[in-house]
């Protein structure tokens, strides 16, 4: 009886890692087909070797790799996966951006081997990576922002990444420029996969998809606010800091690239959203979705009017943005 059991059990366990690798490989077949960019940042994790060092001048900086690309993966459905896929996608873009700066900076022999220093890599797109290097001591802790931004602006992500333990702590502005990316290449994933929603649902696909879509387009704006936040709280109290970011070269490229790449991705996803819920609203016949005409949550209306005033006028000419 018990090798009976063993026996059984062994067989639902490999019928189950069967069912799993057939349904990533199925996922992953299709993130290649409609979101080349996520399906290439994938490929590239997958493929990181173990550990990178960098040594320049008698010192040497190293760390090891151990995220699985799939760590945060939920396999129980196709479509429990697809979902879930923004999440991994999002964690696994911090994961990848943080060797950048190993490879990049071997190749050019030109970084600090310091731990004096952060070094920052972002991942645009296929062939678009930049990386960055900043003196930790100009940069100050986010949590600093928090007797300065008003209850009505407190979105739900500023108790993570403003007074949370987030990277932006340790990081500053770098940390928030770091979640600013991650989120712009999950929302890309989630715009790009639409049609593999409608393809499970023809009639509610849309409407599934735009609700998980949602959110990480909003965070465009909370981090486009937190990131102009601390520019102007720099511009205030530490003139030095926010005279070395305006004055760094990379530092402007990355902001500048997220910030406009992001605002496009918005910009369609907003007019999209738009043209559905006019036909929805037209259709009187039928079957009729369920449709808000307001895209974001309400707490994300003052945010927004916040970052249409006048408030960031000498950031945005300074720092060349939005």
């Amino acid at each position: 009886m018990i090798k009976y059991l063993v026996l059984t059990l062994s067989l639902i366990s490999t019928n189950f890692g069967i069912q799993a690798q057939t349904l990533k490989d199925s996922l992953l077949e299709d993130i290649a087909f409609y979101s080349p960019t996520s399906y290439n940042l994938l490929m590239n994790h997958d493929d990181l070797e173990s550990s990178y060092n960098y040594s320049r001048n008698g010192s040497t900086i190293s760390t090891t790799q151990n995220t699985d690309t799939y760590e945060f993966m939920n396999w129980d459905s196709y479509e429990a996966a697809l979902g879930k896929m923004a999440t991994n996608i999002h964690e696994i873009c911090h994961s990848y951006n943080h060797y950048i700066p190993y490879w990049e900076m071997n190749s050019c022999q030109c970084g600090q081997a310091s731990l004096d220093f952060i070094h920052k890599g972002f991942y645009i797109a296929p062939g678009e990576e930049y990386w960055i290097e900043i003196d930790k001591r100009i940069l100050f802790p986010s949590r600093k922002l928090e007797p300065h931004i008003s209850e009505k602006n407190r979105t739900f992500r500023f108790s993570t990444y403003i007074i949370g333990e987030q990277s932006a702590q340790g990081h500053g502005v770098l940390g928030l420029l770091d979640e600013f990316n991650a989120y712009f290449i999950g929302a890309k994933y989630m715009y790009d996969i639409l049609p593999c929603y409608q393809n499970i649902d023809k009639d509610w696909g849309y409407v599934t998809w735009a609700n998980w879509t949602k959110g990480y387009m909003a965070a465009y704006f909370e981090f486009d606010f937190f990131i102009k936040e601390y520019l102007l709280f720099a511009q205030r109290y530490y003139p030095e800091t926010y005279d070395i970011l305006k004055s760094n070269h990379d530092f402007l490229i990355i902001y500048q690239t997220i910030q406009d790449n992001y605002a496009k991705l918005l910009n369609k996803f907003e007019n999209q959203y738009k043209a559905f819920y006019v036909i929805n609203e037209s259709s009187k016949d039928g079957f009729r979705w369920i449709m808000q005409e307001s895209i974001y949550p309400d707490g994300f209306t003052e945010i927004q009017n916040e970052l249409s005033s006048d408030k960031y006028k000498q950031i945005q000419n300074d720092f060349g943005v939005l």
